[in-house]
């Protein structure tokens, strides 16, 4: 099973994929899609931007939980180092950067961000393009 979970705000369904709107931090719906350890791959990009701080570790398990044997998850953000740094140099202008901080419920910096990760996704990957950044990790057996 390809799930996606996504905004619709500023994301599009994908084709073939099993998708759940992510709307107000709720993500009761997915366990009516998805059985735990079922999902080949569960792309949420902009996930850890949509709840508070203080939950991420909580959606995190939640999300890892419907991960099959081999299968990947794939989730994101927004990085605050990156996104000051951008709206310093001017790549994003102020009205840009105040709709963007309106929109959202959480920036954070991708190093303390693995720390809160590493315990529960072991051995994951991350990058950061942008704003924002992304993290990867596959369950093994």
């Amino acid at each position: 099973m390809k799930i996606q979970i996504y905004n619709p705000q500023n994301e599009q369904p994908i084709e073939g994929f099993t998708c759940l709107q992510f709307v107000g931090g709720d993500l009761s719906g997915l366990d009516e899609i998805c059985c735990d350890s079922e999902a080949e791959i569960l792309l949420a990009p902009n996930i850890f931007s949509q709840v508070p701080i203080q939950f991420i570790a909580d959606v995190a398990v939640k999300l890892a939980s419907k991960i099959r044997i081999g299968g990947e998850l794939v989730v994101g953000g927004f990085e605050l180092n990156a996104f000051a740094d951008a709206v310093i140099a001017e790549e994003i202008d102020a009205g840009s950067a105040s709709e963007l901080v309106r929109s959202i419920q959480s920036l954070v910096k991708v190093n303390e961000l693995v720390t809160v990760l590493e315990p529960i996704l072991p051995n994951f990957t991350w990058f950061c393009e942008g704003v924002n950044y992304e993290c990867r990790w596959k369950r093994n057996g």
